[in-house]
């Protein structure tokens, strides 16, 4: 009996198998790594300007009483550099049928619509030739497919990781932003006393322009790293060139034991301003000290101080726009 060789293109059709499960798993993988770059880079940029409509509730939330008649500059405006090419409206409606209940919306708009989408095309020009075999078109599909994975991944990859460098800073700086906004809207006093709000400015120039470096400590009820029973909370700035600087937030446990800590919230920051508003209905009287342990301020307004500002995509344009907030005991 006379048995034939085996043939040197089955071989060849097995590396061509391989190959074209290699390079479907590439596209797979890197297609959906480069699909969730692409969610956090647009979760990312839309960071800004949830913290500025936010910012622009909060200060309506000092003028309810004429939101049946809001002046021009808070139904629309622009925001002061670097989010001057940010606009806002502002709709106020009564609820119907519920006495001093207003329905307000908010619209920030950076000039991009929400909706823009973007698709990047790769056209492939192929040659043929006749005579081709199955076996040679199977080789150059799978070869093609491969370096289309890989040219492709890596381009995504590159343009992607580009877009959204800066994304992990923006979430944090957001996060610094909703931090102080919990604490400072839930600060309290107590009926014994053993609470006192201390908020001390300290400027560092003769003029009113220059950096200051505010000091505040304060008892708040809201949920902390240390829990949700009570934490004293002092917020000050640390200069230097050490590792732990900028602004910071002091956590102490109040009322219990434990150990305090430190949080950094700006470490480029060279300055903190804090304002204390004394009544909603005395707009403009905004102070610079509050020491109390009977009367709390109706309003805080917080502003880092960094020695520039960047393009409005970085986390520190973002942590230099004020925070306006309202205590919730003063409403």
């Amino acid at each position: 009996m006379r048995v034939s060789p085996r043939k040197a293109g089955f071989a060849l059709l097995e590396a061509v198998v391989a190959l074209a499960i290699i390079a479907l798993v590439c596209v797979s993988v890197l297609g959906a790594y480069g699909g969730a770059l692409r969610a956090d880079a647009s979760a990312a940029s839309r960071l800004p300007m949830a913290s500025l409509a936010t910012e622009r509730l909060s200060v309506l939330d000092l003028n309810l009483a004429t939101l049946d008649h809001l002046s021009d500059s808070l139904v629309h405006g622009q925001f002061p550099p670097p989010y001057d090419g940010v606009h806002w409206e502002v709709v106020a409606r009564r609820v119907p049928g519920m006495d001093n209940l207003f329905d307000i919306v908010v619209r920030v708009d950076d000039g991009l619509s929400s909706d823009t989408r973007r698709s990047h095309l790769v056209s492939i020009h192929r040659s043929s030739r006749s005579g081709m075999t199955l076996l040679e078109v199977i080789v150059a599909l799978s070869v093609t497919a491969t370096a289309l994975a890989a040219g492709a991944g890596t381009l995504g990859f590159l343009s992607d990781r580009q877009a959204t460098s800066a994304g992990p800073a923006l979430a944090s700086a957001h996060a610094v932003r909703t931090s102080l906004r919990n604490w400072l809207a839930a600060a309290t006093l107590t009926t014994e006393g053993d609470a006192e709000l201390r908020g001390v400015h300290a400027s560092l120039g003769g003029d009113a322009s220059a950096a200051s470096k505010d000091e505040l400590t304060f008892l708040t009820r809201a949920t902390t790293p240390l829990g949700s029973t009570g934490t004293i909370v002092h917020l000050y700035v640390i200069g230097g060139a050490d590792s732990l600087r900028g602004i910071v937030a002091e956590l102490r446990p109040w009322r219990s034991a434990g150990s305090s800590m430190v949080i950094p919230l700006a470490t480029d920051a060279i300055g903190l301003r804090i304002r204390y508003l004394s009544s909603t209905a005395a707009q403009g009287d905004w102070r610079t000290d509050w020491v109390t342990r009977n009367v709390l301020p109706a309003a805080f307004r917080l502003e880092a101080q960094f020695p520039s500002l960047d393009q409005p995509s970085s986390a520190r344009a973002l942590l230099a726009v004020p925070i306006t907030v309202v205590l919730a005991e003063r409403r």
